[in-house]
């Protein structure tokens, strides 16, 4: 059983800030807790951590992970190679090596990599769903960054970045790959029932 006590999340339902349907066929459901995730390891600073578990939230696609630092354990988003058990670094050492050595799910600086190595959780605000990466493009007094969306963006060299992409948990591909074969369970999702357009007032299409 999970200790991390979910945050209680309204759902639009479909509607506007003035309570207008703009999205038809959406509403009830089963309720949905988000859990609080920390955007870095250590607060930003140099330290080790180790991923102890996983944790599960359903309304997010990327997989997050529960990691020790010191006495205190925290949820992060977590890389598609990571293992529980594994040691993962908070890095703010200036060696050029490290472009080299850091391996999948160590924390650091953007600077301090090579050009065309894959990065996630950029800035902890970029690159966090599930599957999803950025690449290293270019390095000077600033640099640049691919996002998946193809979209580039331009980013202090300072900023905190994880190498590697974002895993998939295991119950996010098995809701990808359900069938629904229960009209009960399309209103577990949230989804009510459609209805033929040709079966409407023409009013109401």
């Amino acid at each position: 059983m999970s200790n991390f006590i979910g945050i209680k999340r309204g759902r639009g339902n479909g509607r506007n800030n003035r309570g207008v349907i703009t999205v038809r066929n959406r509403g009830g459901g089963s309720r949905r807790k988000i859990r609080d995730v920390k955007t870095s390891y250590c607060n930003g600073e140099a330290g080790i951590i180790r991923l102890v578990g996983f944790e599960y939230d359903a309304n997010r696609t990327g997989e997050i992970g529960i990691i020790r630092e010191g006495d205190k354990d925290r949820l992060v988003i977590i890389g598609k190679n990571m293992r529980v058990g594994g040691l993962y670094k908070s890095i703010r050492d200036e060696d050029s090596r490290v472009g080299e050595v850091g391996k999948e799910g160590d924390e650091i600086e953007v600077g301090m990599l090579n050009v065309g190595r894959m990065v996630y959780n950029i800035d902890g605000k970029y690159s966090r769903s599930g599957g999803s990466y950025g690449v290293l493009i270019g390095k000077g007094e600033r640099c640049r960054v691919r996002l998946s969306s193809k979209e580039e963006i331009e980013l202090d060299c300072k900023t905190r970045v994880r190498i590697g992409s974002v895993g998939i948990g295991k119950k996010v591909e098995r809701r990808r790959r359900m069938v629904v074969n229960l009209a009960g369970r399309s209103r577990w999702l949230g989804r009510r029932p459609r209805v033929r357009k040709i079966a409407k007032n023409a009013v109401d299409r």
